[in-house]
């Protein structure tokens, strides 16, 4: 099912008092939940603790494509490539250097970040193929290495600074090796022992990729929702200074909490010195990395993200804002200027739609 870019800005036209946002998503769901959901798509949390979402279309469709080759990278990264293969027809060593190579062009090609990163079924045939002619291709070489050879020792008898050493030349030979390395018919068993391989390599990969696109469900979600509106002082921008309002919620966020641990003088003295300095260039760090200071004491290292969120969430800010692309950059058609938005509290996201994204 094609969603058209129209078709879905028109479902948010005449909203108003709120932002209106996009979502892409592998999860089929009714509400956001951040006990349910949270952590189980990009999963980074790059910038902070929350649901990401962005008001570009474009960027949350790249999402949703995204989720949909996690998948099936994830299901060829998964399978034994042995298993695919009739031991019985081949001799052992070629079986585990089709495996070996396999896992090897898995690990070289499977983006997790990347969809247009994919196997391509085409795009390793020049790779999978040794040589169609050994032998002609060892003269050849053999050929330029001879060259070589004699322009060498030409080139020392001229000069007569130091006399033709073959070990020393062959040492430094900056072309083909091959020919100092095996000999011609060695060349060519090897010739064909690759080619066995890279035939049998190519079956397995075609079979492999032929089960990921049998078994991989080829659909994830692209959402449309509401989240409060903007009013300059409930979203703290990471790109840009922090407006004396949000530092105000915080640092009366800060007082409750020094209520609430009074008896703890060194931990009330550190918040007691932002509040006095309003945020300002307090230990030259962010007003975030301020709060992430400020509240560590209280939580392990591990939770110290989620801390920071519901705190700033307490203080009645809603998420951050930061330019969009700045990790993976922007995806084709997308505004230079799109925003991705980290929500703190699910509850401030409402889904207003919600479709199917396919890929071919």
């Amino acid at each position: 099912m094609y969603i058209s870019e129209d078709r879905i800005r028109g479902i948010i036209r005449g909203v108003i008092n709120e932002l209106n946002l996009y979502h892409g998503s592998k999860s089929d769901f009714g509400k956001f939940n951040h006990k349910k959901y949270l952590s189980s798509g990009a999963g980074s949390q790059t910038f902070g603790w929350g649901t990401y979402l962005t008001d570009s279309y474009e960027v949350a469709a790249s999402y949703a494509e995204k989720f949909i080759w996690y998948e099936f990278n994830s299901y060829v990264c998964s399978v034994d490539p042995a298993d695919y293969i009739d031991s019985s027809k081949y001799d052992a060593d070629i079986v585990d250097e089709v495996v070996r190579l396999f896992k090897r062009l898995v690990r070289v090609t499977v983006s997790f970040n990347d969809p247009s990163s994919r196997y391509d079924r085409d795009s390793f045939d020049a790779m999978m193929q040794f040589n169609d002619n050994p032998g002609a291709r060892y003269d050849s070489l053999m050929k330029q290495y001879q060259w070589r050879l004699e322009t060498t020792k030409k080139m020392l008898n001229d000069r007569a600074e130091k006399s033709f050493n073959l070990d020393d030349f062959n040492k430094s030979y900056s072309g083909d090796r091959t020919v100092i390395d095996m000999t011609r018919d060695e060349y060519i068993a090897k010739a064909e022992k690759m080619n066995t391989v890279y035939s049998l390599l190519k079956q397995v990969i075609n079979a492999v990729w032929d089960d990921a696109d049998a078994h991989v469900r080829k659909s994830s979600y692209l959402y449309v929702v509401n989240v409060p509106d903007d009013d300059g002082s409930n979203y703290i921008d990471l790109d840009h200074e922090v407006p004396i309002g949000i530092i105000d919620k915080v640092t009366s966020g800060l007082q409750r909490l020094s209520a609430r641990y009074s008896g703890n003088d060194w931990l009330v003295s550190k918040w007691e010195l932002f509040i006095r300095n309003r945020g300002r260039n307090l230990y030259g760090q962010s007003l975030v990395d301020c709060v992430d200071n400020l509240l560590t004491p209280l939580v392990s290292a591990k939770g110290i993200q989620k801390a920071v969120s519901l705190f700033l969430s307490q203080c009645g800010i809603v998420g951050f804002k930061y330019r969009a692309g700045r990790i993976y950059g922007l995806p084709d058609g997308a505004d230079e200027n799109s925003m991705n938005y980290v929500i703190f509290n699910s509850k401030d996201i409402k889904i207003t739609n919600k479709n199917i994204f396919s890929v071919g």
